[in-house]
């Protein structure tokens, strides 16, 4: 006897020869034990290809299984992983700037992405630096937000900063629905003054 060493493919394709002369899965399985020895597909094995020759799927590799392939929303996210897919949560998370579990944004913090952005803004929109259009910032009252450090940090920026409506106990839960109404009977209308709006 020879040294070959079939594969699972070889077998399969076997299988399919024995499937045109007509043997049943039974005998396919008697005849590879023969020829073989222990080194063939169990006789269920068997049974399942003929079952798909049958049904004209003569395809004798194995169809992809598991997890669907990674999609990634993030680009720099996924440059990373692609240098190196094997890195592990935390290398990431440290590689892209990102939070530890239970750490919060502090003033310091929040000056940087804003410090950040202003030169990503700057380098990508450089209709910014000319002042033709300004940055109009609206965020929260969170405290790291109304230090004096990132107030400074946004005057030095240039931006506008929206006030944020504070919490007023004087508007009950209805008033706002009574907004939302009066905003869509007026989302038609166009003022050109100031003196249109009180009419």
């Amino acid at each position: 006897m020879s040294n070959f060493v079939s594969n699972k493919e070889q077998l399969r394709t076997a299988l399919i020869f024995c499937f045109h002369l007509e043997k049943i899965a039974a005998e396919s399985y008697q005849l590879f034990q023969e020829t073989y020895g222990e080194r063939v597909p169990l006789q269920d094995t068997c049974e399942q290809w003929f079952r798909r020759f049958k049904s004209g799927d003569f395809d004798v590799t194995d169809k992809k299984h598991g997890k669907p392939p990674k999609k990634y929303e993030d680009s720099e996210l996924q440059a990373l992983l692609y240098e190196d897919d094997a890195q592990t949560q935390k290398q990431l998370a440290k590689q892209l700037s990102l939070l530890k579990p239970g750490e919060t944004i502090n003033a310091k913090r929040y000056q940087q992405q804003l410090i950040d952005l202003g030169r990503l803004l700057l380098s990508k929109r450089p209709e910014y630096q000319q002042r033709q259009h300004k940055v109009i910032l609206f965020h929260d009252n969170a405290p790291s937000h109304k230090t004096k450090l990132v107030h400074d940090t946004l005057e030095a920026l240039k931006w506008e900063v929206l006030p944020h409506a504070a919490y007023s106990p004087d508007l009950a839960l209805f008033d706002y629905h009574l907004f939302a109404s009066m905003g869509h009977a007026l989302a038609e209308q166009r003022f050109c003054s100031y003196e249109d709006v009180k009419k």
